[in-house]
């Protein structure tokens, strides 16, 4: 599925970005499975982020997703 249509879907919920085996996934808070895994290897994150992904980091708009985004894959 392609995120933006998975945000267009679920843009009126939280959601959250974390990790699923080893990549960026973004998750709905009442599934433990990934909505969704990009394609972003956490090895490159320092591991203060990695513990922060872990925990999961919330966000409910695209423009939130896309600074995230930005923030760790830069």
């Amino acid at each position: 599925m392609k995120l933006t249509k998975l945000l267009s879907i679920l843009l009126s919920v939280s959601l959250y970005l974390g990790l699923s085996n080893g990549h960026l996934a973004i998750y709905h808070p009442s599934d433990p499975s990934p909505l969704q895994i990009l394609p972003y290897d956490s090895c490159v994150f320092s591991q203060e982020d990695r513990e922060k992904l872990e925990k999961g980091i919330p966000f409910s708009t695209a423009a939130e997703l896309s600074r995230l985004l930005e923030d760790y894959t830069s």
